[in-house]
């Protein structure tokens, strides 16, 4: 945490200039996901997180440059233009781990010249969930067991998928797992196939179900 807050400017902060930050591994958003441009997850809280601001015009000796991570009055870090950084490529910012929190991210980056003029980055929307799916299970080396699904009862039974079982279709039934959430993607090896289903939010504490084709 810096320890700087942002005075009030007459820049609406719905408007930029520049493009988005970069962020190093992001998980894209799940097709029909409209509302994110993307998400962070367990692995990026494991450290700091490296945000990349790329060079900009006007770079002019003390501009001061933000990084706003959801709070637009208290940035998260900042830095000066310096002779030594003066005309750089990208610029390195960083968030400490404990202040990357559920539920939601908005992040960007706001420049402030010593002239006053201001530029301000496209924000970033991120959804953001620090656990793993089912929890972490230290028990079981065959398998997570807080992940099930069930196969048809002729299946489980010792049955096999020959052309006419194929034909009716085969259903596998998949359990709520721990920290299920609302786009989660199930992905499920059948044969060579890997079979996927998004969580949808009526669904999300029910389970879902599969049909491999």
């Amino acid at each position: 945490m810096t320890g700087k807050t942002i005075k009030e400017t007459g820049t609406p902060l719905e408007d930029y200039d520049l493009g988005p930050v970069l962020i190093s591994g992001i998980t894209p958003p799940v097709e029909g996901d409209t509302e994110s441009d993307g998400a962070l997850g367990a692995r990026h809280v494991e450290h700091d997180l490296e945000v990349l601001l790329l060079g900009f015009p006007d770079q002019v000796l003390d501009t001061e440059i933000y990084l706003i991570w959801n709070n637009p009055h208290a940035p998260v870090d900042y830095l000066i233009i310096q002779p030594e950084n003066q005309g750089n490529r990208f610029f390195s910012l960083m968030v400490d781990k404990e202040q990357i929190l559920p539920e939601w991210a908005e992040v960007y980056c706001l420049i402030r010249r010593p002239s006053g003029n201001t530029s301000k980055t496209k924000p970033l929307r991120l959804r953001v969930k620090r656990n793993r799916p089912g929890d972490p299970d230290q028990h079981s080396e065959s398998g997570h067991r807080g992940l099930v699904f069930y196969l048809p009862p002729d299946l489980e039974a010792g049955s096999h998928v020959d052309m006419a079982r194929a034909e009716r279709g085969v259903t596998l039934e998949i359990q709520p797992w721990e920290y299920m959430a609302e786009w989660d993607t199930c992905r499920i090896a059948w044969g060579s196939k890997i079979v996927e289903k998004v969580v949808a939010a009526a669904s999300k504490n029910l389970g879902i179900i599969l049909r491999p084709q």
